[in-house]
């Protein structure tokens, strides 16, 4: 697990590629962008809130996880969604829910898991609820 809880931005830089096939994970108590200027392989999981900025390339065959129960997440640059992307919903509020923000193009495949708590659809009583969908 790479882990940032810094007060200022992240800066990744070097020859090469960094592989990341656990958690990639930006729960800090402050938003901040980490910013690879170097390739990114990631087979694991990306997750957390604020931005990454990706000024090499992102080869994303791994999960993308918005926020941190629940949050705000931004990738700069093209990405691929290769598992699946986990979503949050824990009521109709907007502060209540994952976003998911992409300045670029992403290309997604996989599975989408929407986690839903808090919300009654309809006459059922949805306390928490997962859906899986295979299609986008």
């Amino acid at each position: 697990m790479w882990e940032t809880d810094a007060p200022t931005d992240v800066e990744m830089n070097g020859i090469g590629s960094f592989a990341n096939s656990g958690t990639l994970s930006n729960c800090g108590t402050t938003s901040i962008n980490t910013i690879f200027n170097i390739g990114v392989n990631n087979s694991g999981t990306i997750k957390g809130i604020g931005g990454f900025l990706f000024n090499g390339s992102l080869v994303n065959t791994g999960w993308l996880n918005p926020g941190c129960s629940p949050g705000h997440l931004e990738f700069h640059g093209n990405t691929t969604a290769g598992s699946g992307l986990n979503i949050e919903v824990n009521g109709t509020a907007p502060e209540l829910h994952d976003h998911l923000l992409i300045h670029g193009t992403m290309v997604a495949s996989g599975i989408l898991n929407i986690a839903v708590a808090g919300i009654k659809p309809g006459r059922r009583n949805g306390n928490h609820k997962k859906h899986r969908r295979n299609v986008w």
